[in-house]
């Protein structure tokens, strides 16, 4: 949850780096402090600062606008670039960077909610919640139409050559 947002937002970057917040149980992370007694077995060695998801964040985010429109109410939905370098920053780091060291792709995403807790903004919240995933399923199943017809083309075109 995003304390004082009013706004729902998708992520597209995570920080490893700069965590300067107590969390929820007052403690900090004290990575780069880690980092430097570790060194070589520091969870995070050999991983960049910052890891993007290989979701197409811009397409997603149209998308679920475009879905959320369809309910004739405007819902307010951004892309960040900044998860906030706390827990929901760090949450994300984490799972991007197990998706990478696995050397998959990292088709992950992390949405931001805002903290309202009563019935009609739980309702809304699944709304907005269900056209998101119905807009990166299509976006990427879009993308891999797209990638199938031009590896047909290209090899439509060797065989002309």
């Amino acid at each position: 949850m995003a304390s004082g947002r009013k706004f729902y937002s998708i992520e597209r970057r995570a920080h490893r780096d700069g965590y300067h917040m107590r969390d929820v149980d007052n403690q900090f992370l004290n990575d780069e402090l880690l980092h430097k007694r570790l060194g070589k077995e520091w969870i995070w060695d050999g991983l960049p600062t910052e890891l993007l998801s290989a979701v197409d964040v811009d397409d997603v985010w149209k998308r679920w606008r475009v879905n959320l429109m369809s309910g004739g109410e405007e819902r307010d939905v951004r892309v960040s670039e900044d998860a906030g370098r706390y827990l929901c920053d760090f949450i994300y780091y984490s799972s991007l960077a197990e998706v990478e060291r696995r050397g998959e792709e990292k088709r992950v995403l992390f949405l931001h909610v805002p903290v309202e807790a009563d019935e009609g903004s739980v309702r809304r919240g699944v709304e907005i919640t269900v056209e998101l995933i119905r807009a990166v399923v299509v976006s990427r199943m879009m993308r891999e139409v797209k990638m199938g017809v031009e590896a047909e083309k290209m090899h439509v075109d060797a065989e002309f050559r």
